[in-house]
C-alpha cells in the first residue's frame, strides 16, 4: 500500500504536481467567509493570540486561498497527502479523522485539464489493482432538467432526492401527476434523463439520438470531447447525470470513483469556482481527493500474499539453524519466531497467512500443522 502511495506522487511530479503541505489548523474567519462551500460545522480553538483557528475540514478550500494569496495570473498544481477533520454527532460524538491523497490544477479552464485530471483519476484507481468505475455527470445540469417540470418547492425537493438515491418508484409517481401539456415525448426524454446511467460512450450516444427538444445541447458537445480524449476503452467510465454536488462549490464536470468491495465513494473530484470574500477574486480549479481510511488499508492488508513457512521455536540450536539453510536453499519464503510469541488471536491469524506451520523443538521440527 505504501508503494502504492509513493508511486502515484510519482506520477503526479511527472506532470508537474509540487507538493503541498497541509496545515493541521486553518483561520475560521477563512472558512466563515466561505461557509456557502462547506456542508460542516467545523472544530474550533483558540491559539495564544486569541485568534479562532479551525481543525483542516477541507485541503481544497486552504488551496484556493493561498492560491488567491498569490499572482492570480500563474498556473498551479498541487498534490497533497494530509488529514482532515470533522464532527460526528449522533449517539456517540466525537471528531473523524481521514486521512486524503488528491490533486488540484488552478488557475485554468479548458477542455485539457479536465481530461488531465481524469486520467490521474482512473490510474490512481487502476493502480490498486482491482475492477473501477468513475461515475461523471455535470453540475447543475440535473437541477435545470428538473426545473422545466415547474413543480412546486416541495415536488422539485422530492424529486432530487429520489434522482440523487435512485428511488425509480417515486421518480415514477412523480411523473404520474405531472400534468403533460409538453411536446410529445417531452416528459419521457426528461425522465430518461433522470435514470439512464452506464457505459460513457453508450450513454452519450443514446441521449444525443432521443433529444429531439434540444435540452443536452449545452453539455453534449462539452461531454463528446470528454469521450474523444480519454484514453483506453473507457468501460470503466459511467455517465450518471443523478450525481448530487456533495460540496456546492461544484461548477462543470463532477465525478466519482469506486473501487470493488467498498460500497463508498472512494475519490471524488471535479471542477470547481470559488469567489473570495476577503479578496474578491475568483478561483477556476479541478482536482480529486482520495480516501486513505482504515478501512481501504484493512481491504489491501488482507491481501498480502501467504508466505510459506511459520516456524514456531521453543528453544534456538544448530538443528533449527540446520533446517532453515535446508528451507532457503528451496527457495521458500520463511519467518521464524519463538513458540511464546503466538498466542491467543495470533494464532489463529497465523493459520490464515502461512501455507505451514512448523513447531521446533531441540530435537529437531515437531509437528506439521498444515
Amino acid at each position: 500500500m505504501k508503494t502504492k502511495i509513493k508511486d502515484l506522487k510519482q506520477c503526479y511530479r511527472q506532470l508537474g504536481y509540487e507538493h503541498y503541505h497541509v496545515r493541521v489548523f486553518e483561520d475560521y474567519a477563512y472558512y466563515f467567509q466561505n461557509r456557502a462551500y462547506m456542508n460542516e460545522q467545523r472544530i474550533l480553538k483558540i491559539d495564544s493570540n486569541g485568534n479562532q483557528q479551525a481543525l483542516q475540514g477541507d485541503i481544497t478550500m486552504s488551496l484556493f486561498k493561498e492560491y488567491l494569496g498569490t499572482q492570480l495570473t500563474s498556473i498551479q498544481k498541487y498534490y497533497y497527502d494530509g488529514p482532515t477533520y470533522s464532527n460526528i454527532g449522533g449517539a456517540n460524538p466525537g471528531i473523524k479523522t481521514q486521512r486524503m491523497l488528491g490533486i488540484e490544477f488552478i488557475g485554468v479552464c479548458d477542455i485539457y485539464s479536465d481530461i488531465e485530471v481524469l486520467t490521474l483519476a482512473q490510474k490512481t484507481l487502476s493502480s490498486f489493482d482491482r475492477p473501477y468505475i468513475i461515475e461523471i455527470a455535470v453540475s447543475g445540469f440535473l437541477e435545470k432538467i428538473i426545473g422545466k417540470l415547474h413543480l412546486d418547492e416541495q415536488e422539485e425537493a422530492q424529486l432530487l432526492d429520489a434522482v440523487a438515491y435512485k428511488k425509480s418508484t417515486v421518480i415514477s409517481d412523480v411523473f404520474s401527476k405531472i400534468e403533460d401539456n409538453f411536446l410529445e415525448g417531452y416528459l419521457e426524454f426528461i425522465q430518461m434523463l433522470l435514470t439512464v446511467r452506464g457505459n460513457f460512450k453508450e450513454v452519450l450516444k443514446k441521449i444525443m439520438v432521443a433529444d429531439n427538444f434540444g435540452l443536452t445541447t449545452e453539455i453534449s458537445d462539452y461531454l463528446q470531447e470528454i469521450a474523444k480524449f480519454l484514453p483506453g476503452d473507457q468501460s470503466e467510465m459511467q455517465l450518471d447525470f443523478s450525481l448530487k454536488n456533495q460540496q456546492n462549490y461544484y461548477d462543470g464536470i463532477m465525478f466519482r470513483g469506486y473501487l470493488e468491495n467498498i460500497s463508498y465513494p472512494i475519490l471524488r473530484g471535479g471542477r470547481s469556482r470559488i469567489s473570495d470574500v476577503q479578496y474578491t477574486n475568483t478561483v477556476s480549479s479541478v482536482g480529486f481527493s482520495f480516501v486513505l481510511d482504515d478501512k481501504l488499508w484493512t481491504f489491501f492488508k488482507k491481501e498480502q500474499p501467504k508466505i510459506e513457512y511459520l516456524i514456531l521455536y521453543k528453544e534456538m540450536s544448530l538443528k533449527l539453524v540446520e533446517y532453515l539453510e535446508k528451507l532457503q536453499k528451496k527457495g521458500v519464503s520463511i519467518i521464524v519466531l519463538p513458540q511464546s510469541s503466538m498466542v491467543g488471536n495470533k494464532m489463529d491469524q497465523a493459520y490464515t497467512r502461512y501455507e505451514h506451520i512448523i513447531y521446533f523443538d531441540k530435537e529437531g521440527a515437531g509437528v506439521t500443522c498444515f
